[in-house]
């Protein structure tokens, strides 16, 4: 019964790797796509292009699944004649990913009055900001999984070395 047990939550947790795989990926792709997509749009914006034409004309140039996403968002809130903002918010609510939800507030307040090439290269710059942080934790955590085995490499010698002084100046303290 426990073999059973075991088998059984062996099974689902290595059903599970594939899907744990994509989202990993699919996380990683959304947080560099929408900073491309963000970078795009400020550009088309500073161009002279209305801010809807811009979101559209920069979902159109990417290929990824976030772009995709985006894509199809965008086009059902034209379709619903709604303005684009809820459309990201509808999308994050779809996918919690919290690019999409800070994308979604800076369209919002694009909307509201504050100038979107603003909005849009704060949002550009905090995304660039979060990446490099979380590349340095990983290096972080790679070095401090180095540190340990450095320290018992270190001590391994230290010990090759102290030893057989020990023992030779413990053999002839006593003739």
């Amino acid at each position: 019964m426990l073999l059973l047990l075991g088998t059984s939550v062996a099974a689902v947790l290595l059903a599970d790797r594939p899907v744990r795989r994509l989202a990993r990926h699919r996380r990683r792709d959304a947080a560099l796509a929408i900073a491309a997509y963000v970078d795009l749009v400020r550009v088309l914006l500073v161009g002279g292009l209305p801010l809807p034409a811009a979101l559209t004309a920069a979902a159109d140039r990417g290929q990824s699944w976030t772009f995709t996403q985006l894509r199809e968002a965008l086009a059902d809130a034209r379709q619903r004649s709604e303005p684009p903002d809820r459309a990201v918010a509808a999308l994050a609510d779809a996918y919690p990913l919290r690019e999409f939800t800070d994308l979604a507030r800076t369209l919002a307040a694009a909307r509201a009055g504050a100038s979107p090439v603003l909005a849009f290269e704060s949002r550009a710059t905090a995304i660039r900001r979060l990446d490099t942080a979380r590349q340095r934790a990983a290096e972080a955590t790679a070095d401090a999984q180095m540190d340990l085995p450095a320290a018992v490499v270190a001590l391994a010698f230290v010990a090759f070395l102290a030893y057989p002084l020990l023992t030779m100046i413990n053999s002839t303290v006593g003739q």
